[in-house]
């Protein structure tokens, strides 16, 4: 439920999608968002694939459609462009002058590759290795083979899931790990709260990975415009994309009883200034109820949860982040609304 935490933030600041796990999980977390014991955290079970043309739960082809016509959604193409930026800037070429493997978190379609995933390995001279990692096998397997299709360079995919999990063990030679598409936005948080304590769990768990002189790449949005931000979420590709998961809920019968219908919830999003987090938020026209396993949950009309998060980041507050979590140097490359942070493992 869209209940924004009321505890100051407090932090200093230094001078600065794919297949969804098990089905069981998926029952587990729509319990939790429907009794308000968890926000945020339904991201991973937006991007489902179609059963049928026009699916609504079909979170995969909506994402594409978003992306092909994209209106006042401007992070696909502001991300290519600050990748394609940082590609031909001297600060990203000393970075991975001497770096050796190549880690991509969530590389994402061959189209998305091209435009940022090669870029870069071209501006690593000395890269021998790129690993792919994704929640999802085939995914990592299939952008390992693109890579190493397209460039000749040694590839092989991982499966995993950084957000939960550090990485395993230090990475062969001089390394650096990537991930661009502004994914670090979408953690799983509450309305209104403090992003600080995540981030830093995730810049620690990605650091295990890492020996000290390796490099930590990461592409963010810090778009602090609300108008710009409600205009690139209210998109109509985005608000059917924002719901397709209460569609899934349906189509895939974890809801199995009850009132439930997701063609009569709408989306909407909710800006947080103070902690400069777009909440994206559903909630249903009429009251209804919902069964999932062996209980039932009642509704009323209008009552907001919220499914994922969109932090646009202060610099600064994502080059802390870095530096209280095992980086000892920091850089940031800005183009246009984002950002990409270039940390340095101490």
């Amino acid at each position: 439920m869209l209940t924004p935490h009321t505890t100051p933030i407090q932090h200093t600041i230094p001078p600065r999608f794919k297949p969804a796990p098990k089905r069981n999980d998926f029952a587990s977390a729509a319990l939790a968002l429907f009794s308000g014991r968890a926000e945020g955290h339904m991201g991973p079970w937006e991007y489902g694939p179609s059963l049928y043309a026009g699916d609504p739960a079909g979170g995969a082809d909506l994402w594409a459609e978003l992306v092909k016509n994209p209106g006042a959604y401007y992070l696909t193409a502001a991300d290519i462009a600050l990748t394609q930026y940082a590609a031909a800037h001297p600060l990203l070429h000393t970075a991975l002058r001497d770096i050796e493997t190549v880690v991509e978190l969530g590389p994402g379609s061959h189209e998305a590759m091209a435009a940022k995933t090669i870029p870069v390995l071209r501006a690593a001279p000395n890269c021998k290795n790129y690993i792919a990692v994704d929640i999802a096998a085939s995914f990592a397997a299939d952008s390992a083979a693109y890579v190493n299709q397209t460039t000749h360079i040694r590839s092989r995919g991982v499966v995993g899931d950084i957000f939960k999990k550090p990485l395993a063990r230090p990475l062969p030679g001089p390394a650096a790990i990537m991930m661009t598409g502004g994914t670090i936005a979408n953690l799983p948080c509450a309305a209104g709260e403090d992003p600080l304590p995540h981030l830093r769990q995730f810049f620690a768990n990605l650091r295990r990975g890492l020996k000290s002189g390796d490099r930590l790449i990461i592409n963010f949005d810090h778009q602090n415009d609300p108008q710009k931000i409600r205009a690139a979420y209210s998109e109509d590709a985005h608000r059917r994309y924002s719901v397709n998961a209460l569609h899934r809920l349906k189509r895939d019968g974890i809801i199995n009883g009850g009132t439930f219908d997701p063609a009569l919830w709408r989306y909407e999003p909710v800006w947080i200034e103070q902690t400069r987090q777009c909440c994206h938020t559903v909630y249903p026209l009429f009251a209804q109820s919902v069964r999932i396993e062996s209980l039932t949950l009642n509704i009323p009309a209008f009552q907001r949860f919220v499914m994922a998060n969109s932090y646009k980041y202060d610099p600064q507050l994502l080059s802390w982040a870095a530096l209280s979590s095992g980086y000892n140097h920091t850089e940031i490359l800005s183009h246009g609304p984002m950002s990409m942070l270039i940390a340095t493992a101490s």
